[in-house]
């Protein structure tokens, strides 16, 4: 845990930035569920092993960069808290995946990606992932997030499986 955000301010500062949180990613999904492609065979398989429930309604966009939250808000987030606010090579918005070209041939990062997916699937949706996970990051940092740990678990272990 982080001593220098207790738990009321990291709860308050969630609440304060969650409604534009979850505007921007409402956004950003339906941009991938009409633009993005359907799994492959593999992929399907993949978002299985990662625990996706609704394997069919998942699709994938692969762009460049993938685009985030931006604004002075978020940039002095990201400095206070030390999230990383670089475009990452995947980002997971309920069922609609970004990926970058450069990772879109990645299994571990698709893999990641898809345990997000599972995560915003087991928490009831949208508003209920991004509180848990702005929470996580900005309280235990982005890096000792538990969601992110576990799709890091999973990717890896689902990944050593196969080699």
């Amino acid at each position: 845990m982080n001593p220098r955000f207790p738990r009321w301010l990291v709860r308050s500062f969630v609440w304060l930035i969650l409604p534009a949180a979850w505007w921007w990613v409402k956004r950003h999904e339906l941009r991938i569920l009409r633009q993005g492609s359907r799994l492959t065979p593999a992929e399907k398989r993949d978002a299985a092993a990662a625990g996706v429930a609704d394997i069919k309604a998942i699709r994938v966009l692969v762009i460049e960069p993938v685009p985030t939250p931006g604004g002075p808000l978020l940039r002095w987030m990201g400095q206070v808290t030390g999230f990383p606010l670089e475009p990452p090579a995947g980002m997971a918005l309920g069922h609609g995946i970004y990926l970058d070209p450069a990772a879109a041939n990645c299994r571990h990062t698709f893999l990641h990606e898809c345990v997000h997916v599972a995560q915003y699937e087991r928490l009831g949706g949208d508003w209920r992932f991004l509180r848990r996970y702005l929470e996580e990051c900005i309280r235990d940092s982005y890096w000792n997030a538990a969601m992110e740990q576990e799709a890091n678990q999973v990717a890896d272990r689902v990944c050593g499986a196969g080699a």
